[in-house]
């Protein structure tokens, strides 16, 4: 059955975010502790951590593009997918993560020095196949697909409409952050500059495309450090 499409609302796009980040906020801390114990790293990549993660996202994926499609009234379409330049949105979603990296190597130093660099890139390199695994996982279904359909594809235009793009920009960036329900200043402000910068790559292209490959290899190359 098709849809009657309608213009984005911030009323509904802050509605579906914030539901969005609370069920998800339970599934981590709740359901998934629930099952593994709260002694083991959910991204620890056991069998059973990589079972949870991919059910859970599995369910974000599906139940956030359900909500914009029921609540919102949008198709893939509508919200930037696909890409009408697939070759360029790569590389600008590449170049997009150059300018995280560089966003993060600088909040490490000026919480920890070189010290807190060295230490997250020994991070990176000791992480296991199936550690690798679970990040491809979440920066696909969790980043690239739920998280920019609905804070790129949806609520950044809502709000760009109301206060025009670099307010847009920020103001999403700020609700991207929040929602992920981790209060500690560091990650507050990691993760605003990284939504900053999608905001941007999104607004650029005019797709979804580059901010999702941004986000997905976010996810991928640095993962959970």
């Amino acid at each position: 059955m098709g849809i009657t499409e309608s213009t984005p609302t911030i009323q509904r796009g802050l509605t579906i975010a914030t539901v969005r980040g609370m069920l998800l906020f339970v599934g981590t801390a709740i359901v998934a502790r629930s099952v593994l114990g709260d002694d083991v790293d959910l991204f620890g990549g056991t069998r059973t951590a990589v079972m949870v993660i991919a059910a859970l996202l599995t369910c974000d994926a599906v139940g956030t593009t359900t909500a914009l499609w029921r609540i919102g009234r949008q198709t893939p379409t509508t919200l930037g997918w696909p890409s009408a330049h697939l070759g360029r949105d790569v590389v600008v979603g590449v170049a997009g993560f150059g300018v995280c990296v560089g966003w993060l190597a600088l909040v490490m130093l000026a919480v920890g020095g070189t010290a807190a660099i060295h230490e997250v890139i020994d991070s990176i390199a000791a992480y296991s196949p199936s550690q690798r695994v679970c990040f491809v996982a979440i920066g696909v279904l969790g980043g690239a697909v739920a998280e920019e359909s609905l804070y790129r594809g949806y609520l950044q235009p809502a709000l760009v409409g109301k206060l025009g793009v670099i307010g847009g920009i920020v103001v999403t960036s700020l609700v991207f952050s929040l929602l992920h329900f981790n209060f500690n200043p560091v990650s507050v402000v990691a993760k605003f500059l990284l939504g900053c910068t999608y905001g941007v790559v999104a607004w650029r292209t005019g797709s979804l495309t580059a901010p999702a490959v941004t986000h997905a290899l976010v996810w991928v190359v640095i993962g959970a450090a």
